[in-house]
């Protein structure tokens, strides 16, 4: 019985990979970020360029941008909001031009600008 259990379980193995899907891909991502920093305003300006390349057979419909420094961008953001709550106020003595914050985002996709939000 156990010779039997181990052909068994042989063959779900071999079975098992015909219903794995066989086109194997990998997404393609290359960026390339400039910085600059003004040592005398304390500040630093980037631009970065990402090239996305789908792989998939798949049409992708979202791609999803975390742009966490936006959460300190002024004293209204929901972080803002949940650090002065937690008994911490040093956000609140901090001027808007002296968070940080990203802005001017430009998309495109196949080099047509594209609707975002």
């Amino acid at each position: 019985m156990g010779v039997d259990k181990n052909i068994f379980c042989y063959l779900i193995f071999l079975f098992s990979f015909h219903f794995c899907d066989a086109k194997y891909f990998q997404q393609d991502l290359n960026y390339t970020i400039h910085v600059s920093l003004n040592d005398k305003s304390h500040e630093l300006s980037a631009s970065e360029v990402i090239v996305y390349k789908n792989n998939s057979t798949n049409v992708l419909k979202e791609l999803f941008f975390h742009l966490y420094p936006n959460a300190y961008k002024n004293n209204n953001t929901i972080l803002a909001n949940e650090i002065f709550l937690s008994g911490d106020d040093r956000m609140l003595s901090l001027k808007d031009g002296d968070l940080g914050y990203i802005d001017s985002l430009d998309f495109k996709v196949d080099d047509e600008k594209i609707q975002w939000n």
